[in-house]
Parts: C-alpha cells; structure tokens; sequence
C-alpha cells in the first residue's frame, strides 16, 4: 500500500486483499484515486460491489476506412455531419493548405513540435509526450508522416501519422493547432484530410490514437466524447499492441486533481466475446462507461455512445468518499 505520483495524479496503490478489506480507507496522505494492478478476474466482482471499474489501462481508437471520406461523414449523427461541414467551409475560406511529408524528416517534425508544446503547455498536466519521443520518431521515419495545415506560408496545425502494414492501419499518434488556428474549425477538416490519406495507403481501419481509460486527468471527457461522436470506437490497447495488456481497477476518491465528472472505460462486467484487430467495429461490445461525479445538468447524453454495453453513475466524489468512509 503506497502513493504514487503519475503526472500529478495521486494513485493509492492495492492489491486485490487490501482494495476488499477497506483498511486503506484511513491510510494517511490524500489520493485522488485507489488503484488495483491486474486484477485477479476472480477479484473483479467484489471489487467492483465496493465500487472499483476494472478496465484496460489504455484504448486505442478505431475506425473502420470506407471507400470514400465523405462515407464516414454520412455514419455520423446529424450535429456532427453539421460540424464537419461547418470546418470543411472555414479551412476553404481561410485559404488553408493541407501538405503531406512522407517519410517523416526532421525539420518536419520540428515544426510540428513548436505547434505542440505549445498547445501541451496550455493544459493542466499537459505532457510533451511527442517531443520526448522525438529521437525514437526520427529513427522509426519510414513508418511515419506528418499530415500539416498550413495557412500564409506557415504551419498552424498537424497530425503525426504512423502506417502499421501488417495491421493495415494509418494512427493519428499526435496532433496540435495553435490557439488561433481553433476558431476556423481546423481539427475536424484535418482528421478527414487523415481519414482520406488512410484510404491512400490502402488501409483497412485508421485509428485517433491511444488514451488512458480514465478520462479526467491527462485525457478529459471532452475527448471521450469527441472521439465517439466522429465515429470512432475505443478498444482495449492490448488488441493492437500487445506490449500494452496491462489492465487495473480503479476506484475514484477526491475530485480536487479530477474534472467533474471523471470517466472510466471499463470492462462489461457481464463478460464479452473476445476481439481482435479483424473484429467488425460493430461487434466490439465490450465497454461500460462509468461516469463519476457531478455532470453539469445532470443529463449523460453527451457521454452515451452506441459501442457501450451501458452507463453506471457514482454519485458525486465527495459523497462517496464519505459514504466508503463509513463502510456503506
């Protein structure tokens, strides 16, 4: 039983033995979530009757590609339609340019870098993941390119892409706009720009990316929630990357290093069939979307999302805190 420091985020350390006994519950030190490492599957029902979301440590973002872009515009609901459209317009009437580097070169990236931190020191716990990786990016260029908006002779925004070909998918690692760039709509138009370059490589899916399950801290449900309402379906890592199998089980204390609500994407607790990278996206239902603390009006539309099994709702973080706390 320890407290760790992960980019600010004050995780309780458990193991399954210690989560159920609730001791914990008085350890000194504040924690802003209780945390149990690759639970037992045995474990995960008690664990989760005292309120813990067993779920992957990290998801990665899928679509399928259609033969067109314009086909995955039309398999979004109408407001998001309106909003693809909507940029598509502002980057024409802002003269916008969309360039390709492929294979991925230094001065490319480094331009995209400047973008990024930038955009990264404007966050919270914002992280530079992309420049500390930058020597790692440059050695792996030939599987990398970098999709740039340009406007006036300059770089306002981009996507740093990696072509997997033995899975047949183009990811969207990295992206960043400036600031100035968010007003003329600019994120939507470049993903489809990503979408349409997947089609070039002759991709089978395209992926937005790998997140922590819990959004709230490093990821916040804005990303959740955007990602699923242009289309995209999160599976658990490990089905593309191995390496990233590890799973846990989280239970949410205080809200004061939290947004209100946090979210975690966490396994049906009813099981699932099992998935693969050749899974039809349709068929991946696996996820119940735990929604913790307070939601603006109350209503959980925005989170809800056809790729889930359901929602379950905690009550707000600091009631439940004292509801553990007296054994309830």
């Amino acid at each position: 039983m320890n407290i760790e420091d992960w980019f600010g985020l004050r995780i309780l350390q458990l193991d399954a033995d210690e989560a159920l006994g609730q001791e914990w519950i008085t350890h000194e030190g504040p924690a802003d979530i209780a945390r149990v490492r690759n639970p037992a599957i045995s474990a995960r029902g008690a664990l989760r009757a005292i309120g813990f979301t067993s779920k992957p440590a990290w998801i990665t973002w899928v679509s399928e590609v259609y033969p067109h872009p314009g086909d995955h515009v039309e398999r979004l609901g109408a407001s998001e339609r309106w909003a693809v459209r909507a940029g598509q317009r502002a980057v024409h009437d802002n003269g916008v340019a969309f360039a390709v580097t492929a294979p991925l070169t230094a001065v490319g990236l480094d331009s995209f870098l400047e973008v990024y931190t930038e955009q990264v020191a404007q966050m919270r716990f914002g992280v530079p993941f992309a420049a500390l990786e930058r020597d790692n990016l440059l050695a792996g260029r030939d599987n990398y390119c970098l999709l740039a908006a340009i406007a006036d002779g300059a770089l306002i925004g981009g996507c740093l892409c990696r072509w997997d070909a033995v899975r047949r998918c183009l990811t969207i690692r990295f992206t960043a706009t400036k600031m100035d760039s968010r007003r003329s709509r600019l994120v939507r138009p470049m993903y489809m720009k990503a979408i349409a370059l997947a089609a070039e490589f002759g991709a089978d899916r395209v992926s937005l990316g790998t997140d922590p399950s819990l959004y709230g801290h490093l990821a916040q449900p804005g990303l959740f929630e955007f990602k699923s309402r242009f289309g995209f379906v999160p599976v658990p890592a490990a089905v593309w990357d191995p390496a990233a199998s590890e799973d846990e089980a989280d239970l949410v204390l205080f809200g004061n290093q939290l947004s209100q609500p946090t979210l975690l994407v966490g396994y049906e607790p009813a099981g699932f069939a099992p998935i693969t990278c050749d899974t039809p996206l349709q068929l991946a239902r696996w996820a119940q979307l735990t929604i913790v603390g307070d939601v603006g009006d109350g209503s959980v539309k925005p989170y809800d999302a056809e790729f889930l099994t359901s929602l379950r709702r905690l009550g707000p973080v600091a009631q439940r805190a004292r509801a553990l706390s007296h054994g309830s």
